[in-house]
C-alpha cells in the first residue's frame, strides 16, 4: 500500500472517530483526543496535559506518525523543571517559600505521570483506530 492511500485511510478514520478533534492540511493531519469530563478551557486545560497526534508526508511521500504533547503541556513541563530548579539551588532563607517544598516535587510527578498515560492512551486509542483487527 502506498503512503497516499494510507494516508487518506488514516484521514477517513480519525475524521469519522468520535474519539478525535482533527484539523486537515494537504500534507498533515493533527488530530487531538475528545474529552467528556474534563473543560478545555481555564485552569484545567493548565493542570490536565494533551498530546496530539501528527499524521505527515513528506517529499519522498513517506508517511510519518508522531504522538507528542501539545505546546501548553510542554510549557507546563519547563515551568516545573523551572520550579524544581529553584527548589533544589535558591537559599531558603535569602528567598522565603510559603508553600512545602514538596508541594513542587509533587505537582511535578503527578503531572508528567498524566503525560505520560495521555500519550500512551493516546497512542493506543490512534492504533485501535487504524487497525482495528490488531488490538
Amino acid at each position: 500500500m502506498n503512503s497516499g492511500n494510507e494516508f487518506e485511510t488514516i484521514k477517513q478514520s480519525l475524521v469519522k472517530s468520535p474519539t478525535f478533534d482533527v484539523k486537515i492540511d494537504d500534507q498533515r493531519l493533527i488530530a487531538t483526543r475528545r474529552r467528556s469530563l474534563i473543560s478545555r478551557h481555564g485552569i484545567f486545560r493548565l493542570f490536565i496535559p494533551h498530546t496530539r497526534i501528527i499524521v505527515s508526508r513528506n517529499e519522498m511521500q513517506d508517511l510519518t506518525v508522531s504522538i507528542r504533547p501539545d505546546s501548553i503541556a510542554i510549557f507546563m513541563v519547563i515551568m516545573l523543571l523551572g520550579a524544581i530548579s529553584v527548589e533544589l539551588f535558591a537559599d531558603p532563607v535569602l528567598y522565603p517559600r510559603n508553600y512545602p517544598p514538596a508541594f513542587i516535587y509533587g505537582l511535578a510527578i503527578f503531572y508528567i505521570g498524566l503525560l505520560i498515560i495521555e500519550m500512551f492512551y493516546t497512542r493506543k486509542q490512534f492504533r485501535r483506530l487504524v487497525n482495528p483487527t490488531n488490538q
